[in-house]
């Protein structure tokens, strides 16, 4: 992942330049948004999946007990019918998790780089006024 790569590369980075830091900050804040917008479309994708899960463990729940199962036979056996389909959007929704994490950690990473810029910023006008 491009953001993971920036961000790896800005920590190594043991003594950047402000204009290293503002590159670093404009590249991962760049790939911030996208990985927003991915993350977006991961928790639709989520959710869309988890409703036709829940729609069709209900419909071919009802439809065993109409046929005389008993509830919790139907639940069972639907339960077990269904078992990839709760997968598949369980996946989607750890997918979104890892984004949602992924996207937390490189917002503290830009603060980071905005403290360092501030201070290097601070340590240049100090020096000029001493100058």
């Amino acid at each position: 992942m491009r953001l993971e790569k920036e961000i790896n590369n800005y920590l190594k980075d043991s003594n950047p330049s402000i204009d290293a830091l503002l590159e670093y900050q404009h590249m991962v804040g760049g790939y911030r948004f996208n990985l927003g917008e991915e993350a977006k479309r991961a928790h639709d994708q989520a959710v869309i999946k988890e409703n036709a899960y829940k729609v069709e463990f209900f419909r071919r729940k009802r439809n065993l007990i109409d046929q005389g199962e008993s509830a919790a036979a139907a639940e069972s056996k639907v339960f077990q019918e269904l078992a990839k389909e709760r997968e598949e959007y369980k996946l989607l929704e750890a997918r979104y998790q890892g984004f949602k994490i992924t996207l937390q950690t490189s917002g503290d990473v830009l603060s980071g780089i905005q403290q360092r810029i501030s201070v290097l910023k601070k340590e240049q006008e100090t020096t000029k006024h001493q100058v």
